[in-house]
This record gives structure tokens, C-alpha cells and sequence, in this order.
């Protein structure tokens, strides 16, 4: 697994948002983006270019000269942003007396160009906070020179310079409060904490078409040490919209919104930053591209009978069909239907019904080590754009890796079952995972697509293993909820894998749940299985864990 570099990519790239897992049926709905078992409402125009303005500050990619301590009450903070390491957002900060609030301040392409230049003030210098923190109050904290604290990220989204959350809370006349019902939330609103320490941004909420109820939402917030995205209910990677309640109420937050919304104009750059295409390769090595190809490698299983790829494309032009070429070979018609599971606005709004997922085997005596497999679209105009150039490579026997899976209890070298506390809605998974060069790690259930998990940096597990995996600098840890009372009677499995820089994927574990008896009032979860040894090979399966959960009354939220 070779090391990853990169150039700084202020482009919108990507987003998998882990949101409406349904197949896309023609806008009979006055305007509602109508789903078989959701739709959204339509947005206006200020709200577009709000989610715009978040995304393009959210999918700015920077790739630092030279290591960068992160948001610390000290010049040299243990945590860091590593030499030639990628990034993805705005990193963490409130440089309020000294320093550039990057949004408002300085421009995206200031903070992209800083990157670059060794010799800017993102190297040598740091970004002060002395408003609250004087020598009365507690330490100077410091921050990278350019950077966004939470209050810092939505106002610039909103285009109104920078607004602390105690502007936000203690000006109803500009930001007047809705609620603190989590199921009144839309895209545009923030969740603003009662206390004034954190605002969050509503990005997507989709509703029940039976009864309007939201069933998905999504969020993204500005913490550190950079932004952090979110997604609850169906298809979501953090846990119920009860979780999301939770969430609220436990932190005091209540829903506001600002008063001129609807006249947001898009930041300089962040209407050039849309991609005309989206591509994405989740099986069986997870890569994303923008605007660009999937560039990649194919890991065979040559004691296999075939090797299955799939993935999807989006488009500003209607994707006629998908084909594939392996070896120089004519190109073959892939598998399609339509990807609505990534038909979400903030791919830019225009892409909603031109999107194609995909799918295609191909046999292992078809494959040689070194030939490429080549993926294309053809567009309704007969025109043709490149989706992926894949490298075939023989798949290891295995990959050294080791996990440990905190919210089931399972330390180091301890194998015992542990109590596995769950509210009867949730699976709860959270843990590390070491091996070399990291990039990414993804869940799906059953045989849906690869999404991305919520991942962040542990020092104490670096430390640890650090003499083993070097390399492991970047990402070591995961946490995510899955939300299982939407799941259909049956039995399900949750997987999740980690992703290295050369595109070779490898299972961490899975779960695998049975609902039973699945009404509006209770619902029975069994999880099955025992636990296996931590460090596993690439094939391996990790937890498994077998508790029959009470029957749960239902909350009515």
C-alpha cells in the first residue's frame, strides 16, 4: 500500500451522503422530488447556494508542505495536520485576533494557494483567539493561520461575514427561532446550541410519503479539528432521527433560521467548483473522482471464477448507457438502473435524474496482472466520457491489519463476549482499525453500496502500533450508527471495511441483525454470531454477537 500524495483540489468532489435508498419515479408531486417511499421539498434558490457555499468549503481538498499542528491552547499541538497527507475541508480554528476566518476573511482560493506556498502564513505563523481566553479567563488558543470555527463555517455559507452562536442565539430578529422539534428542521436552517458553544447546518431532509414525516436528515458542522458531515434515519451512518433528538435536547439546541436566506448568492468559486461529472468505483477497490477519472487499481481473486465490479456515474448530460472493455477488449453493455440512492440536490441540482448506477462480471481467464479495465458513459447526445481506468492486480492471501471494536468492549488481546448495549433502534459501532496508509473507512448493508463512515485520528493508538504501520498517520478510527428500525423483517448484515490509498479494501467485521415482528409500537432485534480473533486476513469476519433484544415501545419523538 504505496503512500498518498496529492496537489490541493478546491473542487467539489463526491459526496456520498448515505441518503434515500429507493428507486427515482417521474415529479407527480407539485414540485416535491418524489421518491417510492420519500421525497424532498423544493429548495429556493438562497438555500441552494447555502448548501453550495457549505459543500465547496466541505470538498476542498489540501495536501500540506509541511506538518501543521491543529486547533490546540498550545503553539504545538499533539495533534497534527501531516506532511503529504490529503485532507478534505476547511481545517478547525478561531484565529479571531490574529489569523484569516477562510470563508469571510480570505477566500478559498487564498487558503488553497497558502497551502501551496511553503513560505505563507499557514507555515509561519498561528491563528490567536484572545477574545474570551485572557490571562483572567485561561491560555491563548491557537489555531491554524486560516481556518473556520462552527459559528465561522455556516455565516460564511450564508455569505453575512462572521457571527458567533451568540449572535446567532441572541439576534431572533435576523435568525428568528423555529423550534427545538428536530422534525420541523430543513435544509438551510442551523441548530444552534442553547448554551452558545456550537451551531450546526441542516443540509437534506427527506420525508414519508405516506405521511410527510422526515425520515432522513443530514448535517454538517464545523469541529475540530476539521468538518464533519452527518446522517441520520434512513440510510444513515450516525444513527436514527431519534438519535439526532437526542442529540439536540441533551445539548440544548433549538432550530433558527436566518431571516434573508432566500438572497444568498454562491461564493467566488463555488459555482465553477461543481463537476460535470461525479464517478465512483465501489467494488471491489473504493475510489472517487470528480470531473475526473476513477484512476485505481482492480484487486483479482484469481482462484475465483470472475471478478464483479460496480459503481456509479452522474452527470450534467442523461447518461444513455455504461460499458466496459477489459484488456483492449470491445466494450460490453454494464448492468444499469437508476442511482437514486445519490440522487441528492447537493450534487448541484441539475443531476437529479441523470444518474446511473452500475454493475458487471468479469471472468478471472479474461484478466491478466497488469491489463486495464476500462469503464465509459455514453450521454443521450452521443457523446462518450471516461468513468474508470483500472490496474489489474493480484489480491493478497491476506492483509495484516489489527482492530479493536470499543462500543462492543473488545480491548486488545481480550476475546470475551461483552455486554453489547443497544436502544432497540441502533447498532452502535465505533472502534480503530491500524494498518498501512489508511484513507478511508465504509460501511453498506446487505449487498448495497460502499459509504463512508465517520473517521478521525487516535494519537493513543498510533502510538501503540505506530512501529508496525509507520504509515498509519492520517486515519486510525470509526464510529457510526446504524439505524435498524427502518430494516424490512429478515435478516441483514452490516460490514464494515477500511480503504488504503491504493484502493485495496479489506473487511474489518460485520454484524449480522435479524428484525422480527417489525410494527409502528415494537420491534425485536436479534444480533447472531460470536466473536472471532482481532487480527484477521482480508476475507475475515470480525464480530459477531448473539443477544435477543426486548421488545421496545415506541417513541413518539
Amino acid at each position: 500500500m504505496k503512500k498518498r500524495t496529492g496537489k490541493v483540489l478546491a473542487v467539489l468532489t463526491a459526496v456520498l451522503l448515505l441518503l434515500s435508498l429507493w428507486g427515482c419515479r417521474a415529479d407527480s408531486s407539485g414540485g416535491k422530488k418524489t421518491y417510492v417511499n420519500g421525497y424532498r421539498e423544493p429548495l429556493t434558490e438562497g438555500v441552494k447556494n447555502t448548501i453550495t457555499n457549505a459543500l465547496y468549503m466541505y470538498n476542498t481538498f489540501w495536501t500540506p508542505l509541511e506538518t501543521v499542528s491543529a486547533w490546540s491552547t498550545s503553539k504545538e499541538s499533539q495533534r497534527k495536520f501531516v506532511e503529504g497527507h490529503t485532507y478534505r475541508g476547511i481545517p478547525y480554528g478561531q484565529p479571531v485576533h490574529k489569523g484569516a476566518y477562510v470563508g469571510s476573511i480570505a477566500t478559498v482560493e487564498e487558503f488553497c494557494a497558502a497551502v501551496e506556498d511553503s513560505s505563507s502564513l499557514f507555515y509561519t505563523d498561528r491563528g490567536e483567539n484572545t477574545y474570551y481566553y485572557t490571562t483572567e479567563n485561561g491560555p491563548i488558543k491557537y489555531s491554524p493561520y486560516y481556518s473556520n470555527d462552527c459559528s465561522g463555517f455556516v455565516s460564511a455559507a450564508m455569505g453575512i461575514g462572521r457571527h458567533t452562536t451568540r449572535d446567532i442565539g441572541g439576534n431572533p430578529d435576523r435568525f428568528p427561532v423555529k423550534s427545538s422539534n428536530v422534525y420541523d428542521a430543513k435544509p438551510g436552517d442551523l441548530i444552534n446550541s442553547h448554551e452558545g458553544g456550537h451551531v450546526i447546518l441542516v443540509l437534506d431532509v427527506v420525508y414519508d410519503s405516506a405521511n410527510g414525516k422526515m425520515i432522513s436528515a443530514v448535517t454538517i458542522e464545523q469541529t475540530p479539528d476539521i468538518i464533519i458531515m452527518r446522517s441520520y434515519g434512513i440510510g444513515g451512518a450516525n444513527g436514527s432521527i431519534e438519535k439526532l433528538r437526542e442529540r439536540m435536547t441533551s445539548g440544548k439546541y433549538y432550530l433558527c433560521r436566518y431571516k434573508n436566506i432566500d438572497n444568498v448568492k454562491l461564493m467566488d468559486g463555488a459555482l465553477e467548483g461543481l463537476p460535470k461529472t461525479v464517478n465512483c468505483i465501489s467494488e471491489p477497490s473504493s475510489l472517487l473522482s470528480a470531473d475526473n477519472v476513477c484512476e485505481g487499481n482492480l484487486y483479482v481473486d484469481f482462484g475465483k471464477n470472475s471478478a464483479q465490479v460496480k459503481g456509479f456515474s452522474l452527470s450534467s448530460e442523461k447518461i444513455a448507457k455504461i460499458e466496459y472493455s477489459a484488456g483492449g477488449g470491445t466494450y460490453k453493455t454494464a448492468s444499469t438502473a437508476q442511482g437514486s440512492e445519490y440522487t441528492s440536490p447537493i450534487w448541484g441540482f441539475s443531476y437529479l435524474e441523470n444518474s446511473k448506477s452500475f454493475s458487471f462480471s468479469i471472468p478471472a481467464s479474461e484478466l491478466q496482472e497488469g491489463s486495464v479495465v476500462k469503464v465509459r458513459a455514453k450521454t443521450s447526445g452521443g457523446n462518450y466520457y471516461e468513468i474508470a481506468n483500472l490496474t489489474v492486480k493480484r489480491a493478497p492471501d491476506t492483509v495484516p491489519f489489527v482492530a479493536c471494536i470499543d462500543s462492543y468492549g473488545i480491548q486488545f488481546d481480550c476475546y470475551r463476549i461483552p455486554d453489547f448495549e443497544e436502544d432497540g433502534s441502533q447498532i452502535a459501532l465505533n472502534g480503530w482499525c491500524t494498518a498501512d496508509d489508511i484513507v478511508r473507512f465504509e460501511i453498506k448493508t446487505d449487498s448495497g453500496s460502499w459509504y463512508p463512515l465517520g473517521q478521525y485520528f487516535r494519537e493513543d493508538v498510533y502510538d501503540y502500533k505506530r512501529y508496525d504501520y509507520p504509515n498509519c498517520v492520517e486515519c486510525n478510527a470509526f464510529n457510526c450508527g446504524v439505524d435498524v428500525s427502518i430494516l424490512e423483517a429478515g435478516t441483514h448484515t452490516v460490514t464494515v471495511r477500511a480503504v488504503a490509498s491504493d484502493g485495496l479494501a479489506f473487511k474489518i467485521f460485520s454484524v449480522t441483525a435479524k428484525t422480527e415482528g417489525l410494527t409502528a409500537a415494537a420491534k425485536t432485534l436479534i444480533i447472531s454470531g460470536s466473536i472471532l480473533v482481532v487480527l484477521l486476513s482480508a476475507a475475515a469476519v470480525v464480530t459477531v454477537i448473539l443477544i435477543k433484544k426486548r421488545k421496545r415501545k415506541k417513541d413518539f419523538g
